[in-house]
């Protein structure tokens, strides 16, 4: 594995997005060799992920048609991350200029719209690496191996999306390749994905609401088709259930506090609080999520409604970085609550996410 690397390395100044010589011979060692032997490695790292290293995978890329400044192998699970827009991985990159490599995690940079890739924004990645990060910390405390700042040296908007995308990252220069122990290194980032897996992506703390519930419904629909694409993300009735009550309490105790009498209407109406204070009324729609970018919901045509009907009379409470614990009584706690009074629906974009069609 050492030699492949290395050779790669030296193949990375004599980049070209065309397929000269150069160009096969590093696509052979990408997707042929480093592939092979990391996949080899199996025994050795699919212990680090858990139950997850029981669909270990490993793929690579080396440019689709053209060939791409920064060449890259990864593992992970294969249900949690199918592609490599979904999900999180480990990752080897490789410097443009073939001074070193980058063993880093992270996750999904890009996305297939219209049979083109497309970036996604800075933002997005910053949320989605953010997630991960303070995961990793809360669980393992240091992670002082791979602290390392991932500079490719690319220009394309892929690669910057690549850097954007990553969570954590070790530099190896190309001389120090022959000295590294990349099989425990592999090991370790193998148990920092499984702690991702466990604390963000099967919670779903990387989605918004919207993506979550969106996920759920595409499931529901094409269950066999959407599986692969779920990302390791579901939360059951239960699960569900205590996060939209955590979520409920929050808002509850926040109105109170703020000295508003309250109702609870969840069960029979299309707003979840009736809130009343000094002569005025307000109605609130409560969103409970784990994730923790609070940026998109999804609601039903009659809250859609609501809030047009009453606008300025209504309020959206969204309750984010929802702490859950699953199990057969699962907890949920925690939560950051962002409080809209007079939320205006006219400001948020609105997309169709699944429409009901029926028999005339």
């Amino acid at each position: 594995m050492k030699d492949t690397l290395k050779k790669i390395c030296n193949l990375q100044p004599q980049y070209s997005h065309k397929n000269t010589p150069e160009m096969k011979e590093r696509g052979r060692l990408i997707n042929t060799v480093l592939k092979s032997e990391l996949s080899n490695l199996k025994p050795a790292i699919a212990p680090s992920l858990g139950s997850y290293g029981r669909d270990y995978a490993v793929s690579s890329s080396d440019g689709q048609g053209n060939k791409v400044e920064a060449p890259w192998v990864r593992f992970c699970s294969d249900k949690m991350s199918p592609n490599a827009q979904n999900g999180y991985y480990v990752v080897i990159h490789f410097k443009k200029d073939g001074t070193g490599l980058y063993l880093t995690l992270g996750c999904g940079s890009s996305t297939l719209k219209n049979g083109s890739i497309v970036t996604l924004s800075k933002t997005l990645l910053r949320s989605k690496t953010n997630v991960a990060k303070n995961a990793l910390l809360a669980a393992h405390g240091s992670i002082e191996k791979f602290n390392d700042i991932i500079d490719l040296g690319g220009r394309t908007p892929l690669v910057k999306s690549f850097e954007n995308a990553t969570v954590i990252a070790k530099f190896i220069s190309k001389d120090e390749i022959d000295g590294t122990d990349f099989e425990t290194l592999l090991y370790n980032l193998g148990s920092y994905l499984k702690t991702i897996y466990e604390a963000v992506q099967s919670t779903g703390a990387d989605l918004t609401e919207a993506d979550q519930s969106q996920i759920e419904i595409e499931n529901a629909i094409r269950p066999k088709r959407s599986r692969k694409g779920a990302q390791g993300f579901g939360l059951n009735s239960l699960e569900k259930r205590a996060v939209e009550q955590r979520a409920m309490k929050v808002v509850n105790d926040w109105l109170i506090a703020e000295g508003y009498q309250t109702k609870d209407t969840s069960s029979n109406e299309s707003f979840d609080f009736l809130a009343k204070r000094e002569g005025s009324t307000i109605f609130v729609e409560v969103k409970g999520t784990t994730s923790a970018d609070p940026s998109s919901i999804l609601m039903t045509a009659n809250e859609v409604n609501l809030h047009k009907e009453k606008k300025g009379e209504t309020a959206l409470a969204i309750v984010s970085s929802i702490k859950l614990t699953k199990g057969e009584n699962p907890i949920a706690s925690e939560g950051q609550l962002d409080m809209q009074i007079g939320w205006d629906i006219d400001q948020w974009e609105r997309v169709p996410t699944a429409f009901r069609l029926e028999r005339t």
